[in-house]
């Protein structure tokens, strides 16, 4: 049986095509503003860096 794969990052990254710095900068800019749920203390990496 083939083995399915986990994560729909690779789906996600065809669907949306090459993308250039500018879309990289404007992604990075709209996952900035999503709010962090951990707590203060379980916070290690950015949430952005995380997304």
């Amino acid at each position: 049986m083939p083995v399915v794969a986990s994560s729909p990052i690779p789906a996600v990254l065809a669907k949306l095509g090459p993308l250039d710095e500018q879309d990289t900068d404007r992604l990075r800019a709209c996952f900035a503003r999503i709010p962090d749920p951990r707590s203060r203390r379980g916070r290690w990496y950015p949430l952005v860096s995380v997304v």
